[in-house]
Order: structure tokens, then sequence, then C-alpha cells
């Protein structure tokens, strides 16, 4: 396209002015930035500096220091037709602000967006306008490193535009107040282009102006003030009907993310989602005012801004995309960009993996019909979850227990556990049962793959075996007994033993993360049914004799150590005796002369043979068979859940011997 005449040519007069804006938002040079506005073909009439920094009022003569935007705007000689908003990191190339005019021109655009290339690597794309979902989270389209071939060189309508460069109508830039500076980078620009698009203004990006920006991070969207800015901006904007869902969705989805975060690769997300809510509680006065003065030159409704924004929510397709990863990839998962793992969620159902959790997970509900039909059996502790969780969760901190006829003992671990997860999802007691029964069993699936991905095993055998965890005969002995708890812990039980078979990550922050992880699976086992926690040393016990290598023995403790904290207050109250033989035990089918023989097999393959697969393989009949021992074991006087401990033993056996 023809870019405008710069002012000093002969037909300068016709040409709209520009007042440049640098904003700041940290103490340092801006020598770089001002060159290379004062480098631009298309001359600024002005140059302002946005900052309270003293040192920012020494630039040069004809560069003023302004507090804020709006004290710039108030300032404006009337001739001004544009502002052009610049970063302190952004570098814009010299006919940068020339395509900008022009399309502005071209268009009759308020808002035109420049092309935002890395500073260190100039031909490695950052953003070419982007989109969002309703939440705020953005959503560029581009692939990790995607480099610039002039691919996305077309001038198109976008959700917003990064603040890096943006320029903007003078009178758009004045009624709206120019960039919220509360707000951090990424945020000021979504909020300044939905508040734009509202008033009426058209949000378009121009690639053929291009701006370096320097300090580019992959996680810059994730950081707590991005998060709480982002909130600022939707309290700012949409209708009251819209915020009285999207809201609590938000909230939940953030501590779903967050939660899931702290124990992969951010172990503060969960500190910054609080500090994010927490920041705009703090300031909800000042975003009320916002709002209002948003809404009096609002001339559109939230439609518009939906037309820009893609289905769903960007975090939880990339939670779902990292979920399949888990199951297909064979070697460790680095940290993912949050859009790459977007861009995969469309890959994760072509996967052979998806086809066993869906087999597993009907399998499950056919096995567990009863639990469907008629709820929760009401006896035992297997009893239907509470109408309300906060009183469970109360009962069991202390104080009088209004189960039955009373009891000042403490509640069983998997009382407080399951009111934990209901209060926490806002779910209804038949919704939070339904949600946790079908979450364990896909938890299952994954974690036998992941347990025999770290022995070794290939992926097809991979994935046959993961179904034997929820389709197998120890399954099938818990589901016909209808022994709730057993079926929750069965989906973390794996995940505490794959702990045992790989070793814990180098730097510290890792191995923190590992260990919360780990913690948080055997806890979990352990609170469903307490003799479970023992099986992580007893599994590290057998396998570092096979290896003939003590640290599997260590970790087995380190993990079982872990699980203990969970038990607690109800530990201190219980006879140990009482945890191994209370309860009516479970039937298990299967021979005393087919158990020996099974254990007799499995020690032979496991300690001969050379094979991963045979290993594999004499490891799962081993645990097998003395998982079916202590599951046939209620003759000798074993309880209930010492009997589920045998029948899971047994079921995670039969998948291992299977692969």
């Amino acid at each position: 396209m023809d870019a405008p005449a710069p002012p000093n040519s002969d037909n300068s007069d016709a040409s709209p002015h520009v007042a440049a804006l640098v904003v700041t938002r940290r103490p340092g040079d801006l020598g770089d930035v001002v060159s290379a506005i004062q480098a631009q073909v298309y001359e600024a009439k002005s140059i302002s500096v946005i900052s309270t920094d003293t040192a920012h009022s020494k630039l040069g003569s004809g560069i003023k220091s302004f507090a804020s935007v709006a004290e710039v705007l108030r300032q404006l000689s009337a001739d001004v037709a544009f502002v052009w908003i610049v970063d302190q990191d952004a570098r814009p190339r010299p006919e940068a602000l020339a395509a900008l005019v022009s399309t502005a021109g071209q268009i009759d655009a308020s808002v035109v967006g420049s092309k935002i290339l890395r500073a260190d690597q100039p031909q490695e794309l950052i953003s070419v306008g982007e989109a969002t979902d309703i939440f705020g989270s953005p959503y560029s389209g581009l692939e990790a490193g995607e480099l610039d071939q002039e691919q996305y060189d077309v001038i198109r309508d976008v959700a917003y535009v990064e603040s890096a460069s943006m320029l903007v109508r003078r009178d758009l830039a004045i009624g709206l107040g120019g960039l919220d500076p509360l707000v951090p980078y990424l945020a000021s620009g979504l909020d300044f282009c939905q508040r734009a698009r509202l008033a009426g203004g058209r949000v378009v990006v121009a690639p053929t102006s291009e701006v370096l920006y320097e300090g580019f991070r992959g996680d810059r969207s994730q950081t707590w003030r991005e998060q709480a800015g982002r909130i600022r901006s939707m309290l700012k904007v949409y209708e009251g009907v819209t915020l009285l869902w999207a809201m609590p969705v938000l909230l939940l989805i953030g501590l779903i993310t967050a939660i899931y975060w702290s124990f992969n690769a951010r172990p503060f997300a969960l500190v910054d989602w609080g500090r994010a809510w927490l920041w705009n509680v703090v300031h909800l006065g000042s975003t009320t005012a916002e709002r209002a003065r948003a809404r009096r030159s609002r001339q559109a409704d939230d439609g518009e801004l939906f037309r820009y924004q893609i289905k769903g929510s960007v975090e939880l397709r990339g939670l779902a995309a990292q979920f399949g990863s888990i199951i297909q990839d064979d070697a460790d998962e680095d940290e993912q960009d949050l859009e790459q793992l977007f861009n995969q969620g469309v890959a994760v159902w072509h996967r052979p993996a998806l086809v066993a959790s869906i087999f597993g997970l009907i399998y499950v509900a056919a096995l567990t019909r009863s639990l469907w039909a008629d709820g929760m059996p009401s006896v035992g502790f297997t009893l239907p979850l509470a109408d309300h969780a906060y009183d469970v969760l109360r009962a069991y901190a202390g104080g009088w227990n209004l189960g039955g006829l009373g009891s000042g003992q403490p509640m069983p671990p998997a009382v407080g556990a399951t009111a934990v997860v209901q209060f926490v999802t806002r779910f209804s007691a038949p919704m939070a049962a339904t949600g946790m029964t079908v979450g364990a069993s896909a938890l299952a699936i994954v974690g036998v793959v992941r347990l025999l991905r770290r022995l070794g095993i290939g992926q097809i055998p991979r994935y046959a075996a993961s179904v034997i965890i929820v389709a197998g005969p120890a399954a099938a002995a818990i589901g016909s007994l209808a022994y709730w708890p057993a079926l929750l812990a069965m989906g973390t039980l794996p995940w505490a033993l794959a702990a045992v078979v790989e070793p814990l990550p180098a730097t510290l922050r890792s191995r923190l993360g590992r260990l919360a992880r780990i913690a948080l699976a055997v806890g979990w086992a352990a609170a469903m049914v307490p003799p479970l926690v023992v099986l992580p040393a007893i599994f590290g016990l057998v396998w570092a004799v096979a290896r003939k290598n003590l640290r599997s023995a260590g970790r087995g403790l380190l993990v079982s150590s872990l699980g203990i904290p969970f038990l607690f207050p109800w530990l201190a109250a219980q006879d140990l005796m009482s945890i191994f033989t209370g309860g009516e035990p479970i039937r298990f089918d299967l021979s005393w002369l087919s158990i020996a023989g099974i254990l007799v097999a499995g020690s032979a393959v496991l300690f001969a043979a050379a094979g991963a697969a045979l290993r594999t393989g004499g490891l799962g009949a081993i645990l097998a068979a003395l998982g079916a021992f202590v599951a046939r074991s209620g003759s000798l006087g074993s309880g209930l859940d010492l009997t589920v401990v045998g029948a899971l033993t047994a079921g995670i056996g039969f998948a291992l011997r299977s692969e």
C-alpha cells in the first residue's frame, strides 16, 4: 500500500499530524525507543514520555515528560489527528508509523496495531493481532517460534493489538482516557481495544508496520498482574448479565488451572491466582469508576466483543492437550506454551490412548451402575455426600460428629477429602460424586500408562494394559461391592507407584513440585483406603530386590511417608489392628492354587529375565499373587480395607502382567 508522504514533503499540510507517546512501566534507558521514533520516515509532530521517573525528563529538547496519558491528551494541539502509543521496550522500524497512518486512513480504523517481532530474533513472530476467549486469555494462533514469512501480511480486524505500538484516533483516545495505568503490558492493550470497540471504533492490525520488542517471555500472559488486568478489563467492559455467569466460571477455571500448574511448571500458580483476585478486590472502587466512564461512551453490546473471541476457554483447552500429551509421549514433557497446547487440542482425539480411556470409562460406568441409579449405599463409611460440604469440613476439623447416633471421634479421612473436592468445585452432591468417580477412572488409566512407560514398556502394550486396571477381576470385585472409596483410590494409586520407579529431578524447584504431586497422589489414595499408604513401600522393596538397586526401596519409603499426614487426625484415634481387621471383607474369586502358581512364575521371570517387558510382567505377576492372597485373607481375619488393598494391588499386578 502507498504510505502517506512525510510532513516535510510538498503535500505535508494534507498529512495528519501524529503525537508519539512513550509509555514506561519501570525505570530504564529510553534512548533506543526515542531514537527509533525520531528515525521514522513519517515524522511525529511531538514526542512525550509517560513516566514519573525524573531521569526520563532529561531526554533532550522537545521531549516532555508527563505523569499519565490523560495529562498528555489534555495538552495536545488541535491539529493532532492521531496518538501513537509506543511501549518503552518497542523498537519501531523506520516505516512503522507511515504504515499505521496509511492503514488508518485507508479503512477508517480507530485503532491500528503493528506486527510485533522479537528484537533478539527479528524473524520470529510475537503477535500479528490477537483473539481472546471470553475471559480475556490471549490466543494469537501462532506456533511457538513461528517465523515471519509474510504469511499474515493482510489488514484484518482483531480482538486487540499489543500496546507495543498502537495508533489511536485522537478523539477516541481522549474519550476513553488512554491506557489504564494500573494494568500491565498485555492487559492494557486488551482493555483499551475492547473499550474502543464498544465505543464504535474499529480495531485492526497493519502487518506492514513492523516493531521489534525486547524482553519477550513465553509465559508473559500468566503472571499474576496480567491475570489481574484481564479480570479488571472484564469488570469494566462486560454487561451485568455476562458478568453474572462469566466471573464465577472464570473463578473456577482459574482455580483448576492454578492447582494443576502448581504441581507441574509454576509452583506459585495458586498464589498468583489468589493475588490476582485480591488485587481486584482492593481496586474495586477504581474499577467501578472506570466502568461507569466506559458506559458513557458505549455504542455496542457484548455481542460486538464476542465476534472476535474463540469459543470455550483457552486455558482449559491447554489442560486438555496437556492431558493428552501425558498419555501419548514417551519422554518427559517439558513445559509447553499455553497457545501451543491449545493448537494441539484437536490432535488429542486422534490418539489411540483415547480409545482405551473411553472403553475403560464405559466399563466402569456399567460396573458401578448401582451407584448411578441408587446413589451411595448408606452402609459403613460409604455414605452419600452431604448437601453442604462446609458443614462436613467443620465437623471434620474437630467437634461432635452428627453422623449416625453421633460421636466425638474424628471422621475417616475419606469424608474430609471428598468434602474438600465438593466444596472447591461447588458442585451438588450427586454431580460431585459423579465427577470424582469418572475422574478417578480416567486417572487410573493414565496412571498405568505412565507407570508402564517408566518401566520401559512400549506404546501399544501400555494402552492395552491400561484398561485392565478398570476392567479386570480386581475392579469387578470392588465394583460389585459398590465400595466407593476404593474406586476413588484406584485413580491415584498408579501415580504413586510410578513415583517409586522414577528418579527425582535435579533442580530444587522441580523436586519440590514433584514431591507435592506425589504427596497428593498417595495422600488421596490413603485417605480413601488407609492401609494403601504402605503399598508404595512394598512395591519399592520388591522392585529394588529384583533390580538390585536399593534406591527404589528408599523412594518407596519416601512415597509412603508422604501419605501418612493425610490420615490425621483420624489415625491418632484408631487402634491399628482395627484398621486391618475392621469391616466385612470383600469376596475375591481366585483359587489358592492359582495364586501360588502366579507367584512362583512371576518370581522366576522377575529375577531371571533381562528384558524390560519380561521384568515388568514378572513384577505384575508377583503383585497380582500377593494382592490376590491379601484379598482372599478374610478367612484369616482381614477386614474390609485390607482386602480392598489386596484387590487394588492385584488389579495393578494384572495390568502390569498383561502388557
